[in-house]
Formats: structure tokens, C-alpha cells, sequence
């Protein structure tokens, strides 16, 4: 994770931010710019630790859409009285998720698939804890 802005579109400064995918809750967990491609972030999902790719428009929405529902969070535990403050089952696991030193666990891969291009390193899939079978 960069402590400052880079470039355009942020680059590896978006890495541990919340966004939302598909309606649902996530945390970008890398980074990597292609010259063909361009900038690329990988997140996760909070729930089912699921990742995907976002590109830099699909990033910027995402944090839009994040900030969005944080605002309406905000708001909405503002009116209601201390003793009805709670929240969905569903968003309570990803209340307080954070990814610390996420950059330290993140792995470069390349493939050796005959129809991929060769010596483009992507970040391969952060496992959680609980995914271990061995």
C-alpha cells in the first residue's frame, strides 16, 4: 500500500479501501499496472472471501458507492436512539473487517496457460485463515 496518491487513478493507495461490487461489500486486496491493460486492483469479497478484478472506471464506482452507503450509515445511526442501534446479520461481519499489512501477504503469479501472455504477473488469491485444509 502507497501512502500517497499515484498517478491517475491512485494505484496501489486504493489497497485495504472498502468498496461495493455487485451490491455487495468488498476490500481491494492488490494492485498491478499493465502496459496493455492498464491499471488493475483486485479485491474480496467480506462475506465469501470470493476475489475479483475492477479496472480504474470500475474502481472509482465502486468507492462512490461505498462513501454512498457509509453516508447513509452515518445518517440513519445519527437519528436513531443508542438503545436501536443495530445492524443487518448480513453487514455486521464487514463492519469492522480490515485487512492489515495486506501488502506483505500479496503473491505475484504468472501463468504458463499456452493462450496467456507470458511474464504478466498478477496477484494471485489472498486465502483466509480459515481456508486452510491442511
Amino acid at each position: 500500500k502507497e501512502s500517497e496518491y499515484q498517478g491517475a487513478s491512485g494505484g496501489a493507495y486504493h489497497i485495504g479501501s472498502h468498496v461495493i461490487w455487485q451490491k455487495y461489500e468488498a476490500v481491494v486486496v492488490a494492485y498491478v499496472h499493465d502496459h496493455d491493460m492498464g491499471d488493475l486492483w483486485k479485491a474480496m469479497w467480506l462475506e465469501e472471501h470470493d476475489t475479483f478484478d475492477m479496472e480504474a472506471e470500475e474502481l472509482q464506482s465502486a468507492l462512490k458507492k461505498y462513501e454512498r452507503k457509509k453516508n447513509i450509515r452515518s445518517n440513519s445511526d445519527a437519528a436513531l436512539p443508542s438503545t436501536q442501534n443495530s445492524t443487518s446479520s448480513r453487514f455486521a461481519s464487514a463492519k469492522n473487517y480490515v485487512v492489515d499489512d495486506i501488502e506483505n501477504g500479496i503473491v505475484l503469479a504468472g501463468t504458463y496457460h499456452p493462450q496467456a501472455r507470458h511474464g504478466v504477473l498478477w496477484p494471485a488469491r489472498v486465502m483466509h485463515v480459515s481456508e486452510n485444509t491442511s
